[in-house]
């Protein structure tokens, strides 16, 4: 996954996190754990990869996909908390699973438990 560009990682991780949805509705935890593997890969390649990656990817923070939000939100903590804050609230107002991994996210990231980059 190296040699691709910001634009690709974030591309890869989108893509990844809607499969693992995919998977997750049909059931598929084993399919469903490889594509989130892929997604906390393209992730952590864009965190590690300076500031102009890690601003393609707060790109992600304003995805159609709300899981995409949420999933590049708590990824993005760290590195910036202004922005995957702001992503997180509204989408944690909403009703769907979305809206609880938002809720839970931000509870976590309140108590200080979330340093991923």
């Amino acid at each position: 996954m190296s040699t691709m560009n910001s634009e690709q990682l974030a591309r890869a991780f989108a893509e990844a996190v809607i499969a693992q949805d995919r998977c997750i509705e049909k059931g598929d935890a084993r399919a469903g754990n490889r594509h989130a593997k892929a997604y906390v890969a393209a992730g952590s390649q864009l965190l590690a990869d300076g500031e102009a990656a890690i601003d393609v990817f707060c790109n992600l923070l304003s995805h159609p996909s709300f899981t995409v939000r949420v999933a590049a939100a708590g990824m993005l903590l760290k590195a910036r908390t202004k922005q995957a804050v702001a992503a997180l609230k509204p989408i944690a107002e909403g009703k769907a699973l979305a809206a609880l991994e938002a809720q839970m996210t931000l509870e976590r990231h309140k108590r200080g438990e979330l340093e991923i980059a």
